[in-house]
């Protein structure tokens, strides 16, 4: 049923969005776009761990038309699998595979499983949309080797990603560009790295305003992501700001009239994150709650979450996709540390680990200490991968406790 009703507003990431909420609430996980997994629409897939999820469907990523969705698909169906950002390249025809729509594609996740990083895929793309223009030129004038098409099954790298090597995309600019052409986080939160002060500093949440009573609208506070900021003036002549902010649960449009605007307009900046005391009260125009802002401060972060990255070199030399590790910072004394050897461990466990912790969330840190002939890394899961330490829980980890 969701699944039809995504589908329904497909072209609307606004709506996309909420429904998505409303997915969450139920306990329904939202899969990532995947141009090997996904339809054209919102469809529902069963993944390793036996639990079920909606699938993000391609003609819903801002800028991938249903036509160019067609087509991708027609070609995986006759010739399976893509398996490269090069092969696809290669397969679908030029004429639907542009450079926006491929940008679009990489920027929202849906070349994740190739192993490389967004900014690297996003990077190669001048160098991988001429080959496979000039590849599908050489098909179509009949200039194909005498092994036919066999060797665009080859796997090395174009000339063009031979020593590449860029910075890395920080976090904050990955959740930015899926929140655009998704409508909503995927991979993560901004709030990710504030989640134990938030966890631990008694704030109200966005998606409850309605539950409180009349004397905690009068003053409550809330820590929040600032994502949008409008600067106007009164007739007089004075500024105020109308911030669009969010949290875990919701968003919500957020006043600061003259006064505090002028105490704490550089607080005001899109992306930064504030704790701010406000009155919560009905907007006149659209009769939903909104809050009016009484003071505001940046909010300091609280445990760090592995995974954000940023401004570090990863590089293309041998064309052989390398997934970015990033060594967790801030591990909490009561994280649930498992022990795992790469030689002996490989998807299917991670796979099982993974299933543990969605039907078991809770609020402890879940953190993976690997060992390899290189040696040995700690890396801390997403922050939605925090564990119940229940018995139950427990045992189910047992095998790498």
């Amino acid at each position: 049923f969701m699944c039809g009703v995504l589908s329904n507003e497909i072209s609307n990431t606004d709506k996309i969005a909420v429904f998505v909420g409303e997915c969450a609430a139920l306990g329904i996980r939202i899969l990532p776009p995947d141009v090997n997994r996904s339809g054209l629409g919102f469809q529902p897939e069963r993944v390793a761990d036996g639990v079920e999820g909606i699938r993000y469907g391609l003609a819903a990523v801002k800028g991938v038309g249903e036509g160019a969705v067609e087509l991708m698909l027609k070609e995986r169906e006759s010739g399976g699998e893509f398996r490269s950002i090069d092969d696809f390249s290669r397969r679908v025809e030029s004429r639907v595979v542009n450079r926006k729509l491929m940008e679009s594609l990489v920027r929202a996740g849906a070349f994740d499983w190739a192993g490389e990083h967004r900014a690297l895929l996003f990077a190669r793309l001048e160098g991988v949309l001429a080959a496979g223009a000039s590849a599908q030129k050489d098909r179509a004038s009949g200039q194909i080797s005498l092994f036919g098409d066999a060797l665009d099954e080859v796997s090395s790298p174009p000339p063009q990603a031979d020593g590449l090597e860029v910075e890395v995309w920080p976090q904050e600019r990955m959740l930015a560009d899926e929140k655009e052409l998704l409508g909503f986080y995927i991979s993560g939160h901004p709030l990710d790295r504030f989640r134990g002060t938030l966890e631990r500093g008694g704030y109200r949440k966005i998606g409850e305003l309605e539950e409180l009573t009349e004397k905690e609208r009068k003053k409550a506070k809330f820590g929040v992501f600032v994502a949008d900021v409008t600067v106007k003036y009164t007739k007089s002549g004075k500024q105020f700001a109308i911030l669009r902010v969010e949290d875990f649960t919701g968003t919500r449009e957020m006043m600061v009239w003259g006064e505090e605007f002028e105490k704490f307009g550089k607080t005001l900046t899109k992306g930064s994150v504030v704790e701010v005391t406000a009155k919560v009260e009905q907007d006149s125009r659209t009769e939903s709650l909104q809050l009016v802002a009484q003071s505001l401060k940046e909010l300091e972060p609280g445990v760090a979450v592995a995974g954000g990255g940023g401004g570090k070199p990863v590089r293309n030399g041998s064309g052989v996709a390398k997934p970015m590790a990033v060594a967790a910072g801030g591990i909490p004394a009561d994280a649930i540390e498992l022990q795992l050897d790469s030689e002996r461990d490989g998807s299917e466990e991670l796979e099982q680990i993974r299933g543990i912790a969605v039907r078991h969330p809770g609020g402890r840190a879940l953190v993976l200490s690997i060992r390899s002939g290189r040696g040995r890394v700690r890396l801390r899961a997403a922050a939605k991968y925090s564990i119940d330490a229940s018995g139950e829980a427990l045992e189910a980890l047992a095998p790498w406790l």
